[in-house]
């Protein structure tokens, strides 16, 4: 298991992160996601892929793209998009 951060930015399609303290990933680099959402007082985890596509050393600052989600899962990213959660 890798680190765990808050993203700076997210949205449906993917999320940014800055200030980011661990290994910067490659450009084109896939990558194994756990995003978490607090409803209430529960956790609800969506393991998902992601694709680097966007790197800034200088910030410490990767984005990444969702690549591979299914249907379900990007219903709810976009529920909790709506919701601003």
């Amino acid at each position: 298991m890798g680190p765990t951060t808050v993203s700076t930015a997210w949205s449906t399609s993917g999320l940014k992160f800055k200030d980011f303290t661990g290994r910067l990933p490659s450009q084109g680099e896939i990558v194994d996601l756990i995003l978490s959402f607090k409803v209430k007082s529960i956790r609800v985890p969506i393991d998902c892929k992601a694709e680097v596509v966007r790197i800034s050393p200088e910030e410490r600052m990767f984005a990444l793209h969702f690549c591979n989600i299914n249907s379900p899962e990007h219903d709810l990213i976009t529920e909790f998009a709506r919701y601003g959660m």
